[in-house]
């Protein structure tokens, strides 16, 4: 039934002369759905520009091609499609899914590139390397030397079995970046524990303010900028007071 077939596209276009590493960005989001799927997607590369990832029932497509601007500086594009893989009968989710995951993969790739502007397509078809080359051409040469702002992706109402909502969902949740808070968790006992040893080295130079800093930092919290900062401005009255002036000065209280 290629009714049921849709895809949509994102045709990044990026700031003259920048350049990207394809094969890097194809091989994060590959670990991203390897993560999450596990042995449940495909990776193959048509070219060393266009890539398919073949997950369940979406097919991502990512392609570079240099489109010519005057002179010897050239504008890449660089396309992201999200759709039905072409040839499939199942009753497959369309329109704004597509739209929703195309979106969440140029958010992510955006993070390693400038993007200049964003056009976005819906087609009725399964995504091909043919259909990639169509889209490509058909680009307006206006649009290329003067990209018009970023648009917002099409959406679109559409039903999917319980099965694919879930196949969905895990390709969202492996394209989708989450903070780690197992990381958060153990980057602030580092820092905890640097601020108490800073706090430390204090009390055994000048043991009033270290013992200041301590109580300080066990009702407020371990603070390392204030811990560093004690520590230096510390550090630098003790050495001061190594000097012949300072000790001159404190003779007679000596």
């Amino acid at each position: 039934m290629p009714g049921l077939e849709s895809s949509t596209v994102a045709q990044i276009l990026l700031e003259p002369g920048e350049t990207c590493d394809l094969r890097a960005l194809v091989a994060d989001l590959d670990r991203a759905l390897k993560l999450r799927l596990g042995s449940g997607h495909g990776l193959a590369w048509d070219t060393d520009d266009t890539a398919f990832l073949d997950a369940g029932p979406l097919r991502v497509v990512v392609n570079r091609t240099g489109l010519p601007l005057d002179g010897p500086v050239e504008r890449l594009c660089l396309s992201i499609s999200a759709g039905t893989v072409p040839g499939t009968h199942a009753d497959m989710p369309q329109g704004a899914r597509h739209a929703e995951i195309a979106r969440l993969l140029v958010d992510r790739l955006a993070r390693h590139l400038t993007p200049d502007a964003v056009r976005w397509q819906e087609v009725g078809r399964g995504m091909t390397a043919e259909l990639m080359d169509d889209l490509l051409e058909a680009i307006p040469a206006a649009a290329v030397a003067r990209p018009a702002p970023r648009p917002l992706p099409p959406s679109a109402r559409s039903v999917a079995s319980t099965a694919e909502q879930a196949v969905l969902r895990d390709i969202r949740d492996a394209i989708h970046v989450r903070p780690d808070p197992m990381a958060d968790d153990a980057a602030s006992i580092r820092m905890r524990v640097a601020a108490t040893a800073m706090a430390s080295t204090v009390t055994l130079v000048a043991l009033p303010v270290g013992a200041a800093l301590l109580t300080y930092s066990l009702f407020r919290g371990a603070d390392v900028r204030l811990s560093g900062h004690v520590l230096a401005v510390t550090g630098l009255f003790m050495a001061l007071a190594q000097t012949p002036a300072a000790q001159g000065l404190l003779a007679p209280f000596i």
